[in-house]
């Protein structure tokens, strides 16, 4: 498959930007396409991608996925964009709404509600057109969570606020992967991982860049947007945080979240080995 028709999916967020921020000054071939987590982990499975930045859930969904392990979107401790609003504590709260547009986030307060917060709320789903802040006011349910641009919007208006990576820090003192590079068996990525490393080189020498345009076209705090970007979100799939995913994976799959046999890539990190492997 020749680099122009690699068909690369990514996601339209605020900590997504220095991952691309050079992407097709490198590599101006390549067929972008831009939508929510949940949108592009549909893509990819649908083969309307060949490489996208999908949920981690996603990935460890599909044991046929490859791995692209130059970088990916990880948090260790607090993350500001993946938050639980809620209008009671979370220990009270008896229904929480999902994103529509997550699938590792809808994951991880699950794990979080039993493991950390030791409760068994409804799970209310949440369509794209309701605004979780209208939800929770009207009663819809007890929490919701929210990810991304709307979170860093939305944060400051309930009385209770808990951001799911420190929440997730707290429990395991380990960091949290969102997201990783996804590649669709059978496509030929080429040096597609060289140009990923160099965009995000490229990104995070403009990271002050990258935060002043977002917060002028997301309507938010230019600081907010820079010590976001700086201090919130790592972009290395370290060995701290492949130790984070696998113990992720673990969990999910005793809950029945996702399958228990990981995709082969992450098999290599679980020790002991997990599962049917």
């Amino acid at each position: 498959m020749s680099q122009c028709d690699l068909r690369v999916g990514v996601v339209h967020h605020l900590n997504t930007k220095p991952l691309i921020f050079g992407l097709q000054s490198l590599a101006p071939a390549l067929r972008v396409r831009a939508g929510a987590p949940s949108q592009l982990a549909s893509w990819l499975r649908a083969g309307q991608l060949d490489v996208a930045l999908v949920p981690v859930l996603e990935y460890f969904s599909r044991p046929d996925y490859g791995l692209i392990a130059e970088s990916a979107i990880c948090g260790d401790g607090r993350v500001r964009s993946v938050l639980l609003f809620s209008r009671v504590p979370v220990e009270r709260a008896r229904s929480v709404s999902l994103d529509p547009e997550s699938l590792t986030s809808n994951a991880l307060i699950k794990v979080l509600c039993q493991k950390r917060f030791s409760i068994e709320p409804t799970w209310v789903a949440r369509s794209q057109n309701d605004d979780p802040s209208i939800v929770l006011k009207r009663g819809g349910s007890d929490a919701a969570v929210v990810i991304g641009n709307a979170a860093l919007a939305m944060s400051g208006r309930f009385a209770y606020e808990y951001d799911l990576g420190q929440e997730w820090w707290h429990l395991t003192g380990l960091p949290f992967v969102f997201a990783v590079w996804a590649v669709r068996r059978g496509a030929e990525t080429g040096d597609l991982a060289e140009v990923l490393r160099c965009s995000l080189r490229l990104g995070l020498a403009h990271l002050d860049l990258i935060a002043d345009e977002a917060a002028r076209s997301l309507d938010l705090d230019p600081t907010l947007c820079r010590t976001y970007l700086r201090q919130m979100i790592h972009y290395d799939l370290t060995d701290r945080a492949k130790q984070g995913m696998g113990l992720f994976f673990k969990m999910c799959a005793e809950m029945g979240i996702c399958p228990s046999s990981p995709p082969p890539d992450l098999a290599q990190w679980l020790n002991p080995p997990f599962g049917g492997r």
